[in-house]
């Protein structure tokens, strides 16, 4: 891996990029009959910007779980240059979801700058899973989910000046999740999720894989039935037909701008050109 400074790329060109692998996963879902819909801070960009919320620096998507693996099964031989890296597609992979990256570029977060497969540029994938009628099956599923999801952000976590007690804190729980590969929490993960993968016609759907938001993340089936198309930076790409209810549900009144003090990125990552 080479990382020359003066490929660095800075925010605008790595929108730029995150933009163009956006591009060619929308052209190519809409080619084939693949449903995905924007979501998190994609969405409310969307909603309340028409594009990037300012301090942003990511895109995410979601997509019905069988929608998920036909994209990943059919785009995976797609493009030499546009690569999706999941556990499905690549045993060494570090994620419990998938991304589609650029593979012309380098992108360093995290974990990966002590090892791991080190991938391009990327747009975030997550599955929505499908469980029951009963909410609490859902409630159950996420409980057994959140200690694997709470490994893999532990073993992501970079490390940094936070202050001696959580500095030891944080020594402790890296020492002892190194113990654990990624594959074993990915794969336990994987499995829970899809426990009730042939209820396709279940009113709820969760986005299983992470626990991010918790029971927030537990959402009504009929929120995702259709599509509609929003604009984002001069294009336009899928919302959920109930996006409002959407957002409303993960974040609150999503379209009241938080304070100054929140409006910065959450993660920690360089990228450049190879």
């Amino acid at each position: 891996m080479n990382a020359d400074i003066n490929n660095f790329l800075g925010i605008e060109q790595l929108r730029q990029v995150q933009l163009e692998v956006m591009d060619v996963v929308d052209k190519f879902c809409r080619q084939n009959d693949i449903r995905y819909f924007i979501t998190a801070g994609t969405l409310i960009g969307a909603l309340r910007h028409k594009g990037y919320v300012p301090w942003d620096d990511d895109i995410d998507i979601v997509m019905l779980r069988d929608d998920y693996e036909k994209f990943i099964e059919q785009f995976r031989d797609f493009s030499p240059r546009y690569k999706v890296c999941s556990i499905e597609t690549d045993p060494n992979c570090h994620f419990s979801y998938a991304k589609v990256y650029d593979d012309n570029t380098i992108f360093i977060e995290g974990n990966e700058r002590k090892g791991g497969k080190c991938i391009g540029v990327n747009v975030d994938i997550f599955p929505l899973d499908y469980v029951t009628d009963d909410y609490n099956d859902a409630v159950r599923l996420k409980k057994k989910i959140k200690p694997y999801d709470g490994i893999l952000t532990v073993k992501h976590i970079v490390k940094k000046d936070r202050g001696f007690r959580k500095n030891v804190t944080l020594f402790v729980l890296k020492a002892v999740c190194s113990l654990i590969p990624f594959s074993w929490c990915i794969k336990r993960i994987d499995r829970l999720a899809r426990r009730f993968e042939k209820n396709t016609t279940s009113r709820y759907v969760v986005n299983a894989v992470i626990y991010a938001k918790g029971e927030r993340e537990i959402l009504e089936r009929d929120w995702f039935r259709d599509s509609i198309e929003l604009p984002f930076e001069n294009r336009k790409y899928l919302a959920p037909i109930g996006a409002d209810q959407y957002m409303r549900r993960l974040f609150g009144d999503y379209m009241q701008l938080p304070p100054e003090e929140k409006r910065v990125t959450h993660h920690s990552f360089k990228a450049y050109y190879k």
